[in-house]
This record gives C-alpha cells, structure tokens and sequence, in this order.
C-alpha cells in the first residue's frame, strides 16, 4: 500500500473575514510554508504580508516539517501589548460607576 501523505489541518482567516479551519493531506516530508501555500490555495485563506505561521499556537520556522495531526495556523501581529491593554482595562474599570452586587445603582440606607 503506498503512503498517502500527512494528514494536517489549517485555520485562516478567508477573504470575506471569516475563520475556516480546513482539513487536508500534503506530501511526506513537507515544510510548514510548502503545507501553508498547499491550505491557503485548497482553502481560500488570505494573510498579511505580517502574517506569522504557527502550528497548534506556537510559533513555527518556515522550514519545520510538518507531523500528523498538525494545525497551521496564521496569526496576525499583536495591534496592542497585552500589559497596556490590561492597564488601561483596569483604568477604566475604576473611573466606572461603582454598582451593587447584581448590578443596580441603588443604594440601602
């Protein structure tokens, strides 16, 4: 019986905007960039010329060879530190009203 190839799935953002997750088998032996542009013709995704490749999260080379069961992903670049994000979370978060336990403004005597 002859090999197939590796089964692997990829996740991407399509030109309408949605997130498609894909399932597809590319050839042993192929690189996570060679898998990406196999996806990204079989399922219509589109990346930034920022775009980062990762497998199951976690940034990946471009020359890493791909396992089965992997999950290419393209992720953009963070808009924003997450520790400012959470700083000026809190900011606003204590410049709010303050409410009472479920949420209404009144106040017992």
């Amino acid at each position: 019986m002859a090999d197939q190839g590796i089964r692997i799935s990829a996740a991407g953002k399509t030109k309408d905007g949605q997130v498609r997750e894909i399932s597809l088998i590319v050839p042993n032996g192929s690189t996570v960039e060679q898998a990406a542009e196999i996806a990204r013709a079989a399922g219509g995704f589109v990346c930034g010329e920022e775009s980062s490749l990762s497998v199951w999260g976690k940034k990946a080379g471009r020359g890493q060879r791909v396992r089965g069961d992997d999950r290419i992903e393209w992720t953009e670049p963070l808009v924003i530190d997450p520790a400012e994000a959470r700083r000026l979370r809190a900011e606003r978060a204590a410049a709010a009203p303050s409410r009472g336990r479920h949420g209404s403004r009144h106040r017992l005597i």
